[in-house]
């Protein structure tokens, strides 16, 4: 699930591998949803060679009533990825430039579309450039893929899902928000602050070294899920303000081999915006 910049480099041509750059910026707001800028421009200056460019709002979001990302529908994933000539049996390797949950959300929209083999570039594009691989500024030209999306659902927890969860033994519901965030003292909020009673805390920017942008050892991140207390709960439910955040976490276990975690897609921008939904501070 994790690839070096060697890897990737011997495998450019390799039409069973396909590169997808999906950096984008994320600017907190006080109140509600990120804005999200885009990496386009970037990509067109300077990207892996043969990489696609998609974005993670225009290309791998649904909004609906308000929510401004969402998983895509199947027909609309089965366009897209065709269209970047992504086969059934493609393996896909991601990577960003900017906030790291932006590669993993891409991560898990894919997945959850019935992608079998996503990988991510641990470092990125800053430990790409670093180690001296090629540079490419040719907007690459691809055949049509065959690949048929469908919706993988144990990636994917809604909110009745999650509030069934509430108090449930056997379920550990995460928060990936920052501990001012979690406390509801400080930091955006998604319209009512805190968090979904029960949860526990673990922001997503501890899972990444942050001088280098690469993930953790497994070693340290399995310790780290262990003093969580995610392996002693047969399911794990991320959430975060929108999903983004979120799907940090849920790629870690998934990285482990945590059997059952999932993530609370439109999470607390949902939840929150739903005054018969219990919330929590302090």
């Amino acid at each position: 699930m994790l690839v070096d910049p060697d890897w990737l480099a011997a495998r450019l041509g390799d039409p069973s591998v396909r590169v997808i750059d999906c950096s984008v910026g994320l600017v907190p707001q006080p109140v509600g949803a990120s804005l999200v800028t885009s990496g386009r421009d970037a990509w067109r200056e300077g990207h892996v060679p043969g990489a696609a460019y998609l974005h993670m709002t225009e290309d791998l979001s649904a909004p609906r009533e308000g929510l401004p990302y969402n998983l895509p529908p199947a027909e609309r994933m089965t366009a897209l990825l065709q269209g970047i000539g992504i086969n059934q049996d493609t393996t896909v390797v991601l990577y960003g430039t900017g906030y790291p949950p932006a590669v993993t959300r891409a991560w898990w929209v894919l997945r959850a579309s019935g992608v079998r083999d996503v990988r991510i570039l641990d470092g990125g594009w800053r430990r790409w450039v670093s180690e001296g691989h090629p540079v490419s500024t040719e907007a690459p030209v691809f055949s049509r893929g065959d690949f048929v999306a469908g919706t993988d659902h144990r990636l994917l927890a809604d909110r009745e899902t999650v509030r069934q969860a509430l108090g449930a033994a056997d379920v550990l519901l995460v928060n990936a928000l920052s501990p001012q965030q979690f406390q509801g003292t400080g930091g955006a909020h998604y319209g009512r602050p805190g968090r979904i009673p029960g949860s526990v805390n673990l922001p997503s920017a501890e899972l990444v070294d942050p001088a280098t942008r690469r993930y953790r050892t497994p070693e340290e991140l399995r310790k780290i899920f262990v003093e969580l207390g995610a392996f002693d709960h047969g399911r794990v439910i991320a959430y975060c303000g929108g999903g983004i955040a979120a799907s940090a976490t849920v790629f870690a276990l998934a990285l482990l081999g945590h059997p059952d975690v999932a993530l609370y897609d439109a999470s607390l921008l949902e939840w929150s915006a739903d005054e018969t939904l219990p919330m929590e501070a302090g």
